[in-house]
């Protein structure tokens, strides 16, 4: 294990770790259940299922999904009313290594925010192509209104 650890960046071994013991308990689960011949509920089915797949979930969906939630972290003005100083543009300017002023801060988020949002619409467009060529209208649909979380991070009344 330590050689295959070594082929991996940390955080990729640690996700591929989390499917293996996932993977592992579900066949476990499964199994027992086989040889109690009991029958989950459907469920449960689903879930065992998921479980022994050993895969997540297509690139470009993890990518969507990632990027929308990557987006919504940038939500500077709410957490400032609510007094909360853990977000990008606080962590900008404090740790900025040129010690930049802090409306060189708020310009790198908004640049943070505009290139986040051109990926988000780019891997939309990409799902939903996806979607319509394989038929599936839930794909279709998630990929229209998932985004819809993004909103509004550039109007900003302050800046």
């Amino acid at each position: 294990m330590s050689s295959f650890r070594s082929l991996m960046d940390p955080p990729l071994f640690a996700r591929y770790m989390i499917c293996l013991k996932t993977f592992l308990d579900s066949l476990v689960e499964e199994a027992s259940l086989r040889s109690a011949k009991s029958i989950p509920s459907l469920e449960k089915y689903q879930l065992l299922r998921r479980g022994t797949v050993f895969v997540e979930g297509a690139g470009d969906f993890v990518a969507f999904v990632n990027a929308v939630a990557d987006h919504v972290l940038f939500s500077f003005r709410h957490e400032m009313k609510i007094k909360c100083f853990h977000n990008y543009l606080c962590v900008i300017f404090c740790h900025s290594p040129n010690n930049a002023s802090f409306q060189e801060a708020v310009d790198k988020v908004c640049k943070m925010i505009q290139e986040t949002e051109a990926k988000i619409l780019q891997l939309q467009k990409k799902l939903m192509k996806m979607g319509e060529e394989t038929g599936n209208k839930d794909l279709v649909d998630y990929a229209t209104w998932y985004p819809c979380f993004t909103s509004g991070h550039l109007r900003w009344p302050w800046a």
